[in-house]
């Protein structure tokens, strides 16, 4: 991968709290955060933002039941997609945000299918991102449920497939990794987005262990 200008990147990372670029300070270039829903996407932004101090921005219209529940929860970038970001959130291709945006790389995310297949369930059938079915619901929407899993499998692997022969530089980050290896899986995340450069006698590396440690 070509490295990036490091003038580019001098003012990097934000000093806290997290906040939009200002003109002056863009990047030059925009970074897909890709992903089958309900793969984490959320928890991956929350820590890149805290690591890069810059928020992370959406393809998605912020008027929806969905990204108005995300903003409460602090996103504060659903529907940015300028300058003013660095790295966006997308479900594409297999949703369509509200605008095409191009991107110069990528980070895809990845879950084990059965369980973002089961927490895409239930979300569809709650319109919550917070909310879960109780265990008799299964029994009750079992033929959605059957008919719901055999059309994503298919769906999560052709979303999956798509990215990894994408013509940009790409890294892959497993959902998992995130969860129980937190510090080496940012680790990786922050050497991908400074141009594969070493994190150590760089603020990066002490901002990366301050979000390696959030609940």
């Amino acid at each position: 991968m070509a490295a990036l200008d490091e003038p580019r990147m001098a003012h990097l990372p934000l000093e806290p709290p997290t906040r939009f670029l200002q003109a002056n300070e863009a990047v030059g270039e925009r970074v897909a955060l890709a992903s089958y829903p309900r793969s984490g996407n959320s928890l991956l932004r929350k820590l890149v933002e805290q690591a890069t101090g810059v928020i992370t921005g959406a393809d998605t219209l912020p008027e929806r039941t969905l990204s108005q529940a995300l903003q409460r929860c602090g996103a504060r970038g659903e529907g940015v997609i300028d300058e003013r970001v660095w790295l966006v959130k997308t479900h594409y291709p297999e949703r369509r945000g509200y605008a095409e945006i191009g991107v110069d790389r990528a980070i895809l995310l990845v879950r084990n299918p059965w369980d973002a297949i089961d927490s895409y369930f239930n979300m569809a059938l709650t319109n919550d991102h917070a909310t879960s079915l109780r265990d008799d619901q299964y029994q009750r929407f079992e033929d959605l449920w059957r008919e719901l899993t055999a059309a994503e499998a298919g769906v999560w692997a052709r979303f999956n497939r798509w990215w990894l022969q994408a013509p940009v530089p790409l890294l892959v980050v497993r959902y998992e990794d995130l969860v129980n290896h937190r510090h080496r899986t940012l680790k990786r995340v922050a050497w991908f987005l400074r141009g594969e450069r070493e994190l150590e006698g760089t603020p990066w590396s002490d901002r990366v262990e301050a979000a390696s440690n959030l609940d």
